[in-house]
């Protein structure tokens, strides 16, 4: 807390030293003066980075994509990404936490293991911590500070890498106003929880151009809705939950030039505490009570922090051509001291009791320390023109890129009585458990042509990455210093996209793509294991309608996936798995996205926001899976046999009523089951027939959240968030360590102010 209050006071001081504009002349002016600054000339030339840009730009896509703005986000108060992703068709999420701390998303059926199959950004620039070297990497944006969602499937992803198979997401912080901006959101809600965002911002005129910056911090803090076996030596036991704060700078100068130019940096640190496990319960416990945490559990704790830079500079030489240039520089901690162990040993009598704290044994805990760091300068050029009557969009990229991680983990064990406290400690040492570094090149490049003749667009687009790879493998007995292994190798991967986009009338258009995707499988995996990249061959087709208030769009899909690869954190439980080539995946189905406003429509004097998205896929093995590590969720996959997470169907539906002093908003999801392994059994038995949690199904559920507002004069308004109206109990995943529950009934009451 007391880092939000240096913050706001820090605010508050930039507040009075620039409340007051600069004058012309370059000196500031005083209070009496700051009415002759109040007019400011918008920075329009040359605007932020962007994917799709806005919900209207969609239409023109050559493949299927969806943007989410700063109202589909903030209308339930949502800081969980899987709630927010709800929204978009063709979207899965695996969660976790009940946060969305560590969220697990699939597109289009592809394996959702911790986002490791999406190329995750923000701003435009890759923002996952190692995105080659180590893409699932318990990492998400803080989704409650964002001002948009861009996601991206089919051929129009070709610009985006390097994980094409999945799909592409990129989040957009908040702007620089082009006029001052003062923004306050305070609330609080069910498990002690609070959070705070705070925004600042100006633009303004100088004589030598325009100078536009924008502050600002997100924390949010809470107790976690499990609670934790009680034991005598138990310190915090009911905290369950977490601490963020997320902090923002970002800057821009546009100069007073005939010719266009645009120079932002942006900088920005994230520091999380999360007493989070990955320890489950047993089924029967969980039907006891969902969200029960055993004793074991009460010591695990993440400890991370990120901060993220980039420099970027956009100019347009000429009317028909944009150039932008953009150098980035991110570092990531994260240490995650937890449990070891599996979802076999959370069945096994023995070890469930000192789970438990009911007798006497071993604890064996693991400090996940690791280090993360990506650094690259990246350059895209977008040239327009025209001959003879067709139009040309030409968009060139090039990339170079370096990402490492570096584990340097340590074992620890605990030695427990029969009333389950804690009697001794042993620490096996650095580096024991896990002691390596990788390391990862990438050289990308990209060329797309937007051609346009009349109602057709066409986009054909080729992307080609070269990767070179390194890994060194330290002792782990003792001398954490002495290399034990090293190795280096290359790739070349090529993916090239059609896309197609015919506009048969001002509402209504029709689209087709067809692209090829690859997904990488990191230094060790391909330098010392000799595991090939994930590809996949897709196809798509559909219809968009834009109506009058009506916003709609439905595709048909066909994914075919080969060598799908499976990283060495998907199922395991904090022991030492291996990332395999695990076999091919067909995918194929229906998305629907619909958003209608009768209100608007009807000219009844308000509005009915309404709004859909509905998922029909069928994403079955291809032939029998390669894996051979029990704690994947794949061993055991039969060809026919559906991928795990991957429900049939899903539906999220909303509708609301919204008049100029107050509005009320719902919002239901359904989930259709799934199986949690690829061998499809539906109780906790291994292909090998040992019992073990990890195994099973997740029956269908239904979630409601319901959000209400009132406007206090032009710059107040009051607010309340209901998520789990119905307080249903349900599971969401049987991994990593046994079955977890989703976040229970909780209300949230705050205020909003806007100056």
């Amino acid at each position: 807390m007391n880092s939000i209050r240096i913050l706001t006071s820090l605010i508050g001081i930039v507040n009075l030293l620039v409340r007051v504009c600069v004058a012309e002349d370059g000196l500031p002016q005083t209070v009496e003066n700051q009415d002759a600054c109040s007019t400011k000339t918008e920075i329009v030339a040359l605007q932020e980075i962007t994917v799709i840009g806005s919900k209207d730009a969609e239409r023109d896509l050559a493949g299927s994509g969806a943007y989410l703005d700063r109202r589909d986000i903030s209308t339930h108060s949502y800081s969980d990404i899987s709630r927010v992703l709800r929204k978009v068709p063709g979207v899965y999420l695996r969660e976790e936490d009940g946060y969305g701390l560590f969220p697990n998303i699939s597109l289009r059926g592809v394996d959702p293991g911790r986002s490791g199959k999406v190329t995750l950004m923000e701003d435009g620039i890759l923002s996952a911590p190692a995105p080659y070297s180590a893409p699932s990497a318990y990492y998400s944006p803080t989704t409650g500070r964002m001002t948009g969602i861009e996601v991206l499937k089919g051929s129009s992803q070709i610009k985006y890498g390097p994980h094409t198979t999945g799909g592409v997401i990129n989040y957009l912080s908040t702007p620089i106003p082009t006029t001052r901006r003062i923004y306050e959101k305070w609330s609080l809600g069910t498990d002690n929880e609070v959070r705070n965002h705070s925004i600042y911002g100006d633009t303004i005129d100088v004589s030598f151009g325009q100078l536009g910056f924008v502050l600002e911090n997100y924390y949010r803090e809470l107790d976690g809705f499990k609670e934790i076996d009680l034991q005598d030596d138990s310190q915090n036991t009911n905290d369950t939950g977490f601490r963020k704060h997320d902090s923002m700078v970002k800057f821009a100068f546009e100069p007073s030039t005939n010719l266009a130019q645009r120079v932002e940096f942006k900088v920005g640190y994230l520091d999380k505490k999360a007493n989070e496990t990955y320890l489950g319960l047993t089924d029967e416990d969980f039907e006891l009570n969902p969200y029960r945490r055993y004793s074991a559990s009460r010591f695990d704790n993440m400890k991370a922090n990120h901060l993220r830079t980039y420099l970027r500079y956009t100019v347009a030489p000429a009317s028909n051509l944009n150039v932008s240039i953009a150098g980035y520089y991110n570092e990531f901690h994260r240490n995650w001291f937890k449990l070891r162990g599996s979802g076999e040993d959370l069945l096994n009598p023995e070890k469930l009791e000192v789970w438990k704290g009911d007798s006497a044994g071993t604890l064996k805990y693991r400090n996940n320390n690791r280090d993360y760091l990506l650094c690259g300068l990246q350059s895209n050029a977008s040239f327009r023109v025209a001959t003879g009557g067709v139009e040309h969009e030409f968009d060139l990229g090039i990339r170079y890129h370096f990402d490492e991680v570096r584990r340097f983990q340590s074992n620890v064990d605990f030695e427990q009585d029969e009333n389950g406290n804690v009697i001794g400690r042993m620490d096996k040492g650095p580096g024991s458990g896990g002691n390596r570094l990788q390391e990862t090149t990438a050289r990308a490049v990209f060329l797309q042509d937007r051609i346009e003749f009349g109602s057709l667009k066409m986009t054909p687009g080729i992307r080609f990455e070269h990767v070179k790879y390194s890994f060194t493998d330290f002792d782990t007995t003792g001398e954490p210093d002495k290399i034990t292994r090293e190795g280096e190798s290359t790739m070349s991967l090529l993916a090239p996209g059609l896309g197609l986009n015919f506009a048969m009338n001002n509402r209504l258009s029709a689209f087709a793509s067809a692209h090829r995707g690859f997904s990488v499988p990191g230094p060790r995996a391909n330098a010392k294991s000799n595991l090939v990249e994930e590809t996949s061959n897709g196809c798509e087709a559909g219809f968009r309608v834009n109506d009058n208030g009506l916003r709609a769009e439905m595709i048909g899909f066909y994914t075919d996936f080969d060598d799908l690869l499976v990283s060495d954190n998907v199922g395991g439980g904090g022991i030492e798995g291996k990332t395999e080539n695990a076999g091919d995946i067909v995918s194929s189905g229906i998305e629907i996205g619909a958003t209608y406003d009768p209100g608007f429509v009807h000219n009844l004097g308000f509005s009915i926001p309404s709004h859909m998205a509905f998922t029909f896929t069928n994403a079955t093995l291809d032939g029998v899976a390669n894996s051979l590590d029990d704690e994947s969720i794949f061993a055991g996959g039969e060809d026919g046999h559906r991928v795990p997470y991957v429900p049939e169907i899903q539906l999220t539906a909303g509708t609301g009523i919204e008049f100029s002093k107050w509005a009320v908003f719902v919002t239901g999801t359904f989930v259709g089951e799934t199986f949690t392994s690829a061998s499809e059994s539906s109780i906790s038995i291994s292909p090998d027939g040992t019992p073990n949690a990890n195994y099973g199904m997740i029956d269908s559920y239904y979630v409601l959240d319901v959000s209400g507002k009132y406007n206090i004069g032009e710059r107040h308004s009051a607010f309340i968030n209901i998520h789990n109206l119905m307080n249903r109990e349900y599971m969401v995943s049987r991994h990593p360590i046994g079955p977890r529950s989703g976040k229970p009934f909780s209300v949230m009451l705050g205020m909003e102010e806007r100056f």
